[in-house]
């Protein structure tokens, strides 16, 4: 959803899956939490770099279990 809140757009997307162990290096270029599953670990590179270069700064929230919890918020609003 979107919301503005301190003079910034912020947009969270949240899911309710089995949560991320270590939040700390999902931005890491090749960082595969679980080797098992498809992909080449770049996605989530990707997306920090497009949002590093257009001011939008990202946190990513996680429970194991709970789920997970991506905000955005748009620095230049």
């Amino acid at each position: 959803f979107l919301e503005y809140r301190n003079n910034h757009l912020t947009f969270i997307v949240r899911d309710y899956g089995k949560g991320i162990k270590n939040t700390s290096k999902i931005f890491d270029r090749y960082y595969k939490e679980d080797s098992i599953k498809g992909g080449f670990g770049i996605g989530l590179n990707i997306v920090k770099n497009i949002c590093t270069k257009n001011s939008i700064d990202i946190i990513c929230n996680s429970k194991e279990q709970e789920g997970t919890t991506f905000t955005y918020t748009f620095l230049n609003t």
